[in-house]
């Protein structure tokens, strides 16, 4: 199956959302947004970072997952 993803953040200070899409199993689509989440973390220099939301196919709330 295919999940659209919506990750809003924000990068010191500065409000960011970035899309991405995942095909694949819903068994593994926490460890996907995990290694996503990462990948940003490592593009943007280790900056600070708070994750604001992770939505699923603009409907599901998954953020409570992910936050530090």
């Amino acid at each position: 199956m295919t999940y659209s993803l919506e990750l809003k953040m924000r990068i010191e200070g500065f409000g960011v959302t970035r899309f991405n899409e995942y095909r694949g199993s819903r068994e593994r689509l926490d460890e996907f947004v995990h290694k996503w989440i990462h990948k940003v973390r490592m593009e943007t220099g280790y900056r600070e970072i708070v994750i604001l939301s992770v939505i699923v196919n603009g409907d599901e709330d998954i953020t409570d997952k992910f936050k530090q």
